[in-house]
């Protein structure tokens, strides 16, 4: 199976994400800097919803009009134009293992993955190698 970038980002995801500064994964999409204030430790949540929408929450408490209106977009820009191709619904139902799974699968502590930099995302673990 070949994944290609605009299948699981959509180009609108993509643009939000550029116009944004400090942005890091985190557990369930990204976070970075709120364009709507003075932000030095990010408090901009980003995520994808079920319907491929773009979700933005500020833990700041900046309005969500005025997110998209500082990133330069309309409140519908961060819906697809077509439902049935965002990208949750255009994949097949499979089961996403969890990292207490993997744990328990191979006998190892949670703990001890998850200092190795295991980690649970969306769509499945993250684990990083190391280059020889």
């Amino acid at each position: 199976m070949t994944d290609h970038f605009e299948d699981i980002f959509p180009p609108t995801l993509e643009l939000v994400l550029g116009r944004l500064k400090g942005v890091r994964k985190s557990l369930k999409g990204w976070i970075a800097c709120c364009l709507s204030h003075r932000d030095s430790t990010p408090s901009l949540s980003i995520g994808l919803g079920k319907g491929g929408q773009i979700l933005l929450h500020c833990f700041a408490g900046c309005p969500f009009e005025s997110i998209v209106q500082d990133l330069g977009l309309q409140p519908s820009d961060l819906f697809p134009a077509d439902p049935t191709t965002s990208p949750h619904q255009r994949e097949t139902p499979r089961r996403v293992i969890s990292l207490l799974d993997l744990a328990q699968a191979k006998k190892l502590p949670w703990r001890f993955l998850c200092n190795l930099g295991v980690i649970e995302e969306a769509r499945g673990l993250r684990i990083p190698y190391v280059d020889e």
